[in-house]
């Protein structure tokens, strides 16, 4: 995911990935990518097809300092 990798060197605060048929597995590439992220703040997965509950829950506790939402 080459837009994830660039996040991580950018300054960008908001970032919407809504309705991108993104899955459990994206959200782990994206939770370990952003875990550098020093700016991001808000972060909108909403509307994809992440469905299950530990990955929803291991998105958002991996990347604490950002508000994440599946």
């Amino acid at each position: 995911m080459a837009i994830i990798k660039a996040l991580c060197e950018s300054q960008i605060e908001v970032v919407s990935l809504a309705k991108n048929k993104l899955t459990d597995a994206s959200s782990e590439q994206i939770a370990q990518t952003l875990k550098s992220n020093k700016h991001l703040k808000y972060l909108d997965l909403s509307e994809n097809n992440i469905a299950n509950r530990v990955s929803k829950n291991k998105l958002k506790n991996s990347l604490k300092k950002i508000e994440v939402v599946v």
